[in-house]
């Protein structure tokens, strides 16, 4: 699987994910301006225009996602709410209100 590392950067923000960092781009989860320890980075570098597998697998654990749930997620199909029901079931968050 590969995926541009624009369309992760795009789909985090519209998920609402806040963009910050310096040398790598840190994603963090905010929901109704509440700040959840789910995040994921991203390399600024030349060499990650496209993340692989390795990479792909790395960020969909960090963001608490199986890889089959990355595209829709990324995509919105799976939306914010239905993102926030999957973490609490999966124990990654308690509350998302």
């Amino acid at each position: 699987m590969i995926i541009e590392r624009e369309k992760i950067r795009t789909g985090l923000i519209k998920k609402g994910f806040k963009e910050g960092g310096t040398k790598h781009d840190l994603y963090t989860l905010v929901i109704d301006g509440k700040i959840y320890p789910i995040g994921t980075k991203l390399s600024r570098g030349t060499g990650y225009k496209d993340y692989t597998d390795r990479l792909v697998t790395a960020v969909c654990h960090q963001l608490g996602l199986t890889t089959k749930e990355i595209n829709p997620f990324l995509e919105c199909t799976i939306k914010l709410s239905k993102y926030a029901e999957l973490l609490k079931q999966r124990g990654k968050i308690r509350e998302t209100n």
